[in-house]
């Protein structure tokens, strides 16, 4: 389950599995800090929510679309446009 994150870190947005809830009640939470196993993985995070801090496996979150500038490339591809004269 670790895979599917890549490289998680704090600030990034996810998604509060809960199985009492519809897929579109799930609360939205923040990564305030990541919990790393000896073996490098991170299984746990804390996160924050509009009810409290808490620690959940990454198994229970689903990562959002991550706004840093580090996942939006450096530049836009650029088509090859002769420039006329």
């Amino acid at each position: 389950m670790e895979e599917k994150f890549g490289n998680i870190k704090v600030g990034h947005v996810v998604l509060v599995k809960d199985d009492d809830l519809f897929v579109r009640t799930w609360p939205m939470a923040v990564i305030v800090a990541v919990h790393p196993g000896p073996d490098g993985l991170i299984p746990a995070v804390t996160i924050r929510t509009n009810k409290g801090t808490y620690k959940r496996p990454i198994c229970k979150l689903v990562p959002l679309l991550d706004s840093s500038e580090e996942s939006r490339p450096s530049t836009l591809p650029q088509e090859d446009v002769q420039a006329t004269p």
